[in-house]
């Protein structure tokens, strides 16, 4: 539920500990788990997190340890209960991946779905101590549970029921990710007390109209007393709001037309005036100030209904930029610091457009926070790739439908958001295997996800897929495409050129050099070879072919330099990896 200005809201992130368990605990039992080996967590965080924390692991690739799979592991911790009244939740941001809650020995959440956020509410389960615990499912007997086939089996994990279980996929996709799985509290932990007003649903769509910023907003809320009026505050200007009351609380709506708006733009096409919005509640008791952050006002459209190119403020924008990787593959995120750091590498680097692939995970508030603070467009796949989602199974499809609302409507002010695509690779996966063109989607991508995107965000194209266009979505030309021609397949740089993709949404495909801080970690302080082990480890790959992604990089090493990149090895391994760097 959107915040407001009487809401207390008390983080539960620290006197967390965790400790893993072979056997099975289906419900808490005192004995079995003071019986437990308990470690000091970090929360909001994983496993991996944690162990790394306490310095039992010494690189990404060691964290890869088969217990994060086969074993259940439990946090808990105790708070206690703050002398405000109201109503009062729990709420957990994200839970990975399959987990059960317990407040004082009462089971109160269970929840499949990492991408899911939930509030409980806990009025009258408080004492004056508490104790949360949280069972964390050991994944890999969910998924040995025997499922219907799907349509298509997928090379990119190996367990094919996956499909079924709402979770990230970095961890399960051996060929270019550590097997590092999520689980544990990766998003935030807390107590939400609720007095007076309490917001229950939350529009606000921004658009543009000549010099004019348009707002629509629709909120619904619950009163203690009843609600007077309503304004919405955009910068220096303020419009009034109808108020009627409803059999479920307040209706709370209007339009305001905001005069000599400056339109946001990219980075490389203009500036980024982004004003502070919120609106006011007038009640018996007072005002009530919901903050909406800070709104950008632009228009933006496809090219074409072909065509993925982008008219942004009546003006056709040349897209460039990367796929986005999480910051850290342990904690699943970073803090703001390495945030503003990253994107401004990419902002200063000329990139006015990062994608988030349907293998990664949604990300934190503070990402899109600032790609709208530093102009840079954001392509947002949802968390989905390569695999034949059980769209028939109805439970399966009530959670991804939440998961996708939750996500649209917490990140419907930000105006960095260019378009909204299915997922990554469904349609190219089953059409590289032969099948027909009916089985390439279903009814998820094509109608229920574009009718919620509809709904939330009318300003953003979607696109059920990428790759998707064409007689074939994997043909390079049409539509979108993945490009890896000069990249993984070694071709000439004409190349291109030659097939001159329209819209590139994955390309390349080097194995970059790490930096010579991590290429001492690996050898304790020696300069490791590309051929040694632990190098070869992190070495992206594809499952089925007879090179690597350090043999592309090779491959133009040579190709710019006239160099043998194994004679160079030999003489001068310092000038080989700079070559690389260069490459």
């Amino acid at each position: 539920m959107p915040p407001t200005s009487n809401d207390m809201r008390i983080g539960l992130n620290d006197g967390w500990t965790f400790a893993a368990t072979e056997i099975p605990l289906e419900a808490p039992d005192a004995n079995a788990l003071d019986a437990l080996s308990w470690r000091a967590s970090i929360v909001p965080g994983t496993v991996a997190a944690a162990r790394r924390s306490l310095d039992e692991l010494k690189d990404t690739n060691g964290a890869a340890d088969k217990s994060l799979g086969t074993h259940d592991h439990w946090y808990r911790c105790r708070f206690p209960t703050p002398d405000t009244q109201g109503e009062t939740s729990l709420c957990f941001a994200g839970l990975a991946t399959v987990a059960d809650v317990w407040l004082n020995g009462e089971h109160v959440l269970h929840s499949d779905n990492m991408f899911v956020a939930h509030d409980v509410p806990v009025n009258g389960r408080l004492r004056d101590d508490n104790e949360l615990l949280i069972r964390f499912h050991a994944l890999q007997p969910i998924l040995n549970q025997r499922r219907p086939r799907p349509r298509w089996r997928t090379g990119l994990v190996k367990a094919q029921t996956l499909r079924f279980v709402r979770t990230t996929l970095l961890g399960h996709i051996r060929a270019w990710c550590p097997p590092v799985i999520a689980v544990g509290p990766w998003r935030d932990v807390e107590l939400v007390i609720t007095t007076g007003v309490r917001v229950t649903s939350q529009s606000v769509r921004t658009a543009v109209a000549g010099d004019s910023g348009v707002v629509d907003l629709h909120l619904q809320a619950e009163s203690t007393t009843p609600i007077t009026g309503a304004n919405l505050i955009v910068g220096d200007q303020l419009t009034e709001l109808g108020v009627e009351s409803v059999a479920t609380g307040y209706r709370v709506r209007g339009r305001a037309m905001l005069a000599n708006i400056d339109r946001w733009w990219p980075h490389t096409h203009g500036d980024q005036p982004l004003y502070p919005a919120r609106i006011e509640l007038l009640t018996g008791d007072g005002t009530t100030a919901i903050e909406l952050g800070r709104l950008g006002f632009r228009s933006i459209e496809p090219v074409n209904n072909t065509s993925p190119g982008l008219v942004v403020n009546g003006v056709e924008i040349q897209c460039r930029g990367s796929c986005w990787t999480t910051l850290d593959l342990l904690r699943l995120g970073g803090d703001p610091a390495a945030y503003r750091d990253a994107l401004q590498t990419a902002r200063d680097g000329g990139m006015n457009m990062i994608r988030i692939g349907g293998t990664m995970v949604y990300e934190h508030a503070e990402f899109y926070r600032l790609c709208d603070e530093l102009g840079i467009l954001v392509w947002q796949d949802f968390m989905f790739a390569n695999m034949d989602y059980p769209i028939a199974n109805p439970e399966f499809l009530a959670s991804i439908k939440t998961e996708a609302d939750q996500f649209l409507a917490r990140t419907q002010n930000n105006c960095c958001l260019a378009v909204l695509c299915g997922g990554s690779e469904v349609e190219q996966q089953a059409a590289m295997l032969g099948l027909p063109a009916e089985t390439w989607t279903n009814d998820w991508f094509a109608l229920d996800l574009p009718a919620l995107c509809h709904a939330r965000r009318p300003d953003l194209p979607y696109w059920p897929s990428s790759p998707t266009g064409g007689d074939l979505p994997f043909h390079i030309g049409p539509g979108i495409a993945h490009y890896f021609g000069v990249g993984a397949y070694q071709r000439p740089l004409e190349d291109a050129r030659l097939h001159a993709p329209a819209f590139a949404a994955e390309c390349l495909a080097f194995s970059n050099v790490p930096e010579p801080e991590t290429l001492a970690e690996m050898a304790d302080s020696a300069l490791i070879a590309p051929h040694h082990p632990t190098y070869k480890a992190s070495v992206p790959r594809e499952a089925s072919a007879g090179w690597d992604f350090t043999d592309v990089t090779d491959h133009y090493v040579e190709r710019m330099f006239g160099l043998d990149t194994r004679e160079l090895r030999y003489a001068d391994l310092e000038r080989y990896y700079q070559c690389c760097r260069v490459a």
